[in-house]
């Protein structure tokens, strides 16, 4: 498994690890049934929206409530095979991870704006895989 460095001009360190997790369509499709999804609406210049895709917060600590554009989530037990692809992420980055936000967009055509995580629940300096 190839991976790269990258530091960027904020002193943001990315790790990329080329093909870390074979994954194929029938994961999507296990995932797509197996996940609690949720949809949710935002604010954005004063008119609410839906958000272009579906989302489900899982955690560790059944008290690690998420929020992000004013969406607050209360986590999810986590179902067996998200839980090996979190085993098989931190044994790839030798990081652990006690929470997933997982996302589902409707088309090709949506897609997440560059934002920072920089929500509190984060910690000041987090460890994000993607």
């Amino acid at each position: 498994m190839k991976q790269t460095e990258i530091i960027n001009k904020n002193n943001c360190q990315v790790i990329l690890y080329e093909n870390a997790l074979q994954l194929d369509d029938s994961v999507f499709v296990q995932l797509q049934n197996d996940i609690n999804w949720q949809k949710d609406n935002i604010q954005i210049f004063g008119k609410e929206i839906p958000i272009p895709r579906y989302h489900s917060w899982y955690a560790d600590n059944k008290n690690l409530t998420y929020k992000y554009s004013s969406i607050l989530m209360s986590p999810n037990s986590w179902t067996p095979f998200l839980k090996k692809i979190k085993s098989q992420t931190e044994e790839i980055t030798k990081h652990r991870f006690n929470s997933a936000l997982v996302n589902l967009y409707e088309s090709g055509k949506d897609y997440a704006a560059w934002h920072s995580d920089d929500e509190k629940e984060l910690g000041k300096n987090p460890i994000i895989a993607s």
